[in-house]
């Protein structure tokens, strides 16, 4: 479920659903369709095609 992060606000998203902030409705993103294959079929299926986005870290300093 998407949260607050006090860095990043409400902008970073996480979870299996897209929340609605004013209405608090719940949306499926696709990856609960994909969760819940996994769980049906207890296999990943071989023909799911999505990408993931990578977010830029460069100015991320590690200690």
């Amino acid at each position: 479920m998407d949260n607050f992060e006090w860095s990043e606000g409400y902008s970073i998203k996480f979870g299996l659903y897209h929340i609605d902030r004013h209405t608090m409705n719940r949306t499926p993103k696709m990856s609960a369709d994909w969760y819940r294959n996994f769980l049906t079929n207890s296999s990943i299926i071989a023909d799911t095609n999505f990408s993931l986005k990578k977010k830029d870290v460069s100015g991320i300093q590690s200690e």
